[in-house]
């Protein structure tokens, strides 16, 4: 396919736009980039930072109220628990305080039992012991904040503010004061981050407890609903995922800033947990709002880089048109070089006071003046040429008859060295062969010596062994003998075991005899030596156990006598066998190794006298080899340094034959050139 081609004042145009405008403007879109990406992340701390100012003036709010409760849980007749007495104080700072603040005031026993309301006694009776407003300040002991709810006996949204009642340190109820949620919606209400923001609040389960929309408060959960319910189901998945990331983050006690977008339009949520229960405040304000200044840098930007592109464009257009036709200018000098005219006429150029305009015009002006000097030169020239082509061509012929003569006899030297070289190499393919049988025999011969000096080896070793065996097994027979013998002079302790057990019989005898004689007194004496009469049963029923027991004794020691006799025995036949055969078969096997090693020492040196007769032989093969191999060599290289001239004279005659063809070319192309230069001319 056939490239097509540009003009040059559209090539200039392409090179000076990606050399400077381009360039140019990357680096204004990675500054706008960059400052974007900057004035964004400043706007979405500054919105976090103003989300954390809010929580912190609602907390500050928050423990206003929380000291009015306190101190009102320390007055006499808040102690009293009577609600004759706290109700009327409880009252009386209700309307101080304002009914648009505060809903009512309760007091709850140690049982959680409302027993004092300022709502008056239809507010007795209520039960909020598993709430958290009781429960949690009871448990603790100190003021707790609950979460927003809704009031039971009232029926109203309420922040509860709840502190333990002590009366002389003990202590005996709760005193919980409920703020209105309007009172801290209005907090959030009359703040605005833009023109368009909004704030609202969720509980740690993600139900809305402050909104503008008061229909959605505490009526609503912006959490992850549970899965029971369907079309509460069905809501939350049309939520976008980035704004359901908002309200898993708020119930999670975090903080940040996250553009969402809804329905076509973005705003900025920036949350903030509020310190309290795990509640946290949320600032929503429309995109265009909040990066007011941001979308104001970007179209200053794209207008910037319009104007970059506009005036860019117009200069690189001014500068290819100028450059353009400085080259058409030397076009139309080379055209009328090429065309035999050497006198050029003058013509002002672009940027002709330049320093390269002005040596461009004297470059091709002073070529103008060396072609033709050139010209003139060739002319003359070109008849000389022809002369020598004619010399040249006459000796040639005569050298061109000289070399074939040569040719011929050095291709009847070449084919007898061929020859010669043919039968020195079938004599150093024996002689090769022959080596490498003496080299294996040699080889072959060390490894023998090597296996008869590891057979030595052994053999020393076996002969060591034998006789360390030996001598093992005369020191372990005679500590045998000596341990038996011991060991049957202990045994003749068992004697004394009989002679002790005969003892004992008799002693049972004796005492056996005596309780007989006491019994037989104790019963002359009557019932007052009855407690004699116990010893002496006592007495006889001890001599007959040890009767028993020294018959047990002397059966056992019968067993342990016949036991070390026939012990004795087997000892004295395995010392018998130790000593007749054990031995002699060391003795018999020591002599074996010292056989084998005499055997592998003979081996050794007839192996080694081997080896050095066939390194000798090895060694005379390798020598004669290697004469061959240089004869071998030598023939080849002369066959092939006769080949060589041979070629390099064929080669030779080769090369006259083209010379002399060129030397025709050479005056036919001087016949030529003076005609074109007689032509050049006539144009």
């Amino acid at each position: 396919m056939k490239r097509k081609n540009h003009s040059l004042k559209i090539q200039f145009f392409k090179n000076l736009s990606l050399t400077f405008v381009l360039p140019f403007l990357l680096l204004l879109f990675i500054i706008t980039l960059y400052t974007y990406h900057t004035v964004k992340e400043e706007t979405e701390r500054k919105s976090t930072i103003y989300a954390s100012m809010l929580c912190n003036q609602m907390r500050t709010e928050i423990e206003k109220y929380t000291s009015i409760v306190e101190t009102a849980a320390m007055q006499e007749s808040v102690k009293s628990m009577d609600y004759t007495q706290a109700e009327p104080y409880l009252q009386a700072l209700l309307a101080v305080e304002g009914s648009d603040v505060w809903s009512h005031f309760l007091i709850a026993n140690q049982y959680g039992t409302e027993q004092v309301h300022t709502e008056g006694k239809q507010g007795h009776g209520f039960s909020i012991r598993t709430q958290e407003a009781f429960a949690m300040p009871w448990k603790e002991e100190k003021t707790y904040v609950s979460e927003p709810a809704v009031s039971i006996s009232t029926g109203r949204a309420v922040l509860g503010i709840s502190t333990p009642i002590y009366r002389n340190d003990k202590k005996v109820g709760v005193l919980i004061g409920y703020l209105r949620l309007e009172c801290i919606s209005d907090i959030l209400n009359n703040y605005q981050f833009t023109n368009n923001s909004y704030v609202f609040m969720l509980n740690s389960d993600g139900t809305v407890s402050a909104h503008p929309d008061q229909s959605l408060v505490l009526n609503t959960r912006f959490g992850l609903p549970d899965e029971d319910d369907a079309e509460a189901m069905a809501s939350y998945a049309q939520i976008p995922e980035s704004l359901k990331n908002v309200y898993l983050s708020m119930t999670q006690g975090k903080n940040g800033s996250v553009i969402v977008k809804d329905n076509d339009t973005s705003f900025l949520y920036s949350y903030y947990p509020l310190g309290i229960r795990d509640m946290s405040v949320c600032i929503v304000s429309p995109l265009s709002e909040s990066f007011t200044l941001v979308y104001g840098l970007i179209k200053t930007m794209v207008i910037s880089m319009f104007l970059i592109c506009l005036t860019g464009g117009l200069g690189t257009v001014m500068m290819s048109h100028r450059i353009s036709s400085l080259f058409r200018w030397i076009m139309e000098q080379t055209s009328l070089l090429s065309s035999g005219v050497t006198s050029l006429r003058e013509k002002k150029l672009p940027y002709k006071n330049t320093k390269e305009v002005k040596e461009l015009k004297s470059s091709i002006f002073a070529l103008s003046a060396g072609l033709e000097h050139v010209l003139s030169g060739l002319d003359a020239q070109s008849h000389d040429l022809t002369l020598t082509v004619n010399d040249v061509s006459e000796h040639i012929a005569s050298s061109d008859a000289n070399i074939g003569n040569i040719s011929s006899h050095l291709q009847h030297i070449a084919s007898g060295t061929k020859a010669a070289s043919e039968a020195t190499e079938t004599l150093k393919n024996s002689s090769s062969k022959n080596l490498s049988f003496a080299t294996s025999i040699a080889d072959f011969s060390k490894e023998g010596k090597t296996y008869t000096l590891d057979m030595m080896q052994k053999a020393e070793g076996l002969e060591k062994n034998a006789r360390h065996g030996k001598a093992s097994a005369m020191e372990v027979l005679a500590s045998m003998r000596e341990n038996l013998k011991l060991s049957m002079e202990e045994s003749g302790k068992s004697a004394m075991i009989g002679k002790l057990t005969e003892e004992i019989l008799d002693i049972s005898k004796r005492t056996n005899l005596l309780s007989l004689n006491a019994s037989i007194e104790a019963a002359r004496a009557g019932s007052s030596s009855h407690g004699f009469s116990v010893v002496a049963s006592e007495i006889r029923a001890l001599a007959e156990s040890s009767k028993n027991a020294a018959g047990k004794i002397q059966d056992i020691s019968d067993v342990v006598t016949a036991a070390v006799e026939r012990l004795a025995l087997d000892a004295d036949n395995l010392l018998s066998f130790i000593d007749t055969s054990v031995i002699n078969d060391y003795v018999f096997f020591t002599d074996i190794a010292n056989n084998y090693y005499a055997d592998a020492t003979e081996i050794s040196r007839m192996m080694e006298r081997f080896s050095e007769h066939a390194e000798q032989l090895r060694a005379s093969f390798a020598l004669m080899d290697g004469n061959i191999s240089h004869i071998f060599a030598t023939m080849d290289e002369n066959s092939g340094n006769i080949t060589g001239i041979a070629q390099l004279t064929s080669e030779f005659a080769v090369v006259l034959h083209g010379i002399r063809d060129e030397v025709n070319a050479c005056n036919e192309i001087s016949a030529l050139l003076r005609s074109s230069l007689s032509a050049f001319r006539a144009e």
